[in-house]
C-alpha cells in the first residue's frame, strides 16, 4: 500500500482520527451543495454519520485530498463484497469479479474531479483489482454525470441498509484502458472553480 500520492498541487493520503473534524466540514459543504441542486434527501439527516467516518478510518479505507495545506475532499475505497450490492434489480453488474466499492466521495467545492481522481488512486492502491462499483441517489444528477464521465456504466437499482433505492454503477478498468488506448489517454485533474463559483463539483456520491 502506498502511504500517499502527490499529483500536481494535491496530496492524497489515508485519513487519521485527527482528520475527522475537517472531513465533517467537507461533508457539510457537500450536503449544502446537494440541497441547492435538487438532492435534499441523500445526506439530508446529517450523513455520513461520525461513526461511519470513524469506521472507514479505522479500517484504513478513508482517504483525504489535500490542497494548499487543507483537506479539500474525501473518499472511501472499500474492498468488496458490499452487502448492498449483492442484489441488483432492473439490470445486472458487468461481471462478478472482485471489486472495490467507492463510497462517501465529497468535495468542499474548491476542487472537483473527485471521482476520476479516486479511480486513479484506486488503480495505484489496489493494482490487483480491475473493477470498481459505486452508487448514488436518483436526484444526484451531478454525481451520476461524474461517474459516467469517469467511465462508470449505470447497471441497475440496489437497496441500501434502510431499504432506500440507489442507482448502481460499475467501472471495468480493463475495458476502460482498452478504450483509452484507442482514443488517447484521458487523465484526471482537479480544477479550481471560477470566480463566479459556476463549476459544479461532484460533491457527494454514495449512501
Amino acid at each position: 500500500m502506498i502511504k500517499n500520492y502527490s499529483s500536481r498541487d494535491l496530496t492524497i493520503r489515508k485519513a487519521s482520527a485527527n482528520d475527522i473534524h475537517s472531513i465533517q466540514v467537507v461533508f457539510s459543504h457537500a450536503r449544502k451543495f446537494m440541497r441547492e441542486h435538487g438532492n435534499p434527501h441523500q445526506w439530508g439527516d446529517g450523513k455520513p454519520y461520525p461513526y461511519v467516518i470513524e469506521k472507514d478510518i479505522n479500517a484504513g479505507d478513508c482517504y483525504v485530498v489535500i490542497a494548499e495545506g487543507k483537506i479539500r475532499a474525501v473518499f472511501s475505497l472499500i474492498p468488496g463484497p458490499d452487502s448492498t450490492y449483492r442484489v441488483i434489480r432492473e439490470g445486472e453488474w458487468k461481471n462478478r469479479r472482485p471489486y472495490i466499492a467507492l463510497h462517501r466521495a465529497a468535495s468542499d467545492g474548491t476542487v472537483h474531479g473527485i471521482v476520476k481522481t479516486a479511480v486513479e488512486y484506486c488503480e495505484k492502491e489496489y493494482p490487483d483489482f480491475q473493477d470498481i462499483r459505486a452508487d448514488t441517489h436518483k436526484s444526484n444528477i451531478v454525481m451520476q454525470n461524474a461517474l459516467k464521465k469517469a467511465g462508470f456504466e449505470q447497471c441497475g437499482i440496489i437497496r441500501i441498509e434502510n431499504g432506500d433505492k440507489r442507482i448502481g454503477f460499475h467501472l471495468d478498468l480493463a475495458n476502460l484502458k482498452t478504450s483509452e488506448s484507442a482514443c488517447g489517454s484521458a487523465k484526471s485533474e482537479f480544477v479550481r472553480k471560477d470566480s463566479a463559483g459556476k463549476d459544479l463539483s461532484d460533491f457527494a456520491q454514495t449512501k
